[in-house]
């Protein structure tokens, strides 16, 4: 008999609580990124919620992509980063720049 045990939902950071009066501004992504790779140094993956964010540019996620990265957190992008948007403007955005973020980080093609 083969058993299937479902897996705990993932933590959840607000980032509106986390970039507070600031907005979303590039050095607000910074603390994102360090707070969910402080999660995912002990958790299989982490959700970011950006319910009640706005005005995040393509420069907040992508400064948000790039310190995951230098943090440690590269393996997460994207499997173990989850996200939640209030708007399909919001995810269009972030999809941009995480694609823009994985085409620069594939690893070099062998020589044929």
């Amino acid at each position: 008999m083969n058993e299937h045990t479902p897996q705990s939902a993932p933590p959840v950071l607000d980032v509106a609580k986390i970039i507070g009066k600031t907005g979303p501004e590039v050095s607000a992504a910074l603390a994102v990124a360090a707070s969910a790779a402080r999660v995912l140094s002990s958790s299989s993956a982490v959700r970011l919620s950006f319910h009640g964010v706005r005005g995040a540019s393509s420069s907040f996620f992508n400064a948000l992509l790039l310190e995951l990265h230098r943090l440690g957190g590269a393996d997460a992008i994207p499997d173990r980063l989850m996200m939640d948007f209030d708007s399909g403007a919001q995810k269009f955005v972030y999809d941009r720049s995480l694609n823009a973020y994985l085409k620069s980080h594939q690893p070099p093609r062998a020589a044929s």
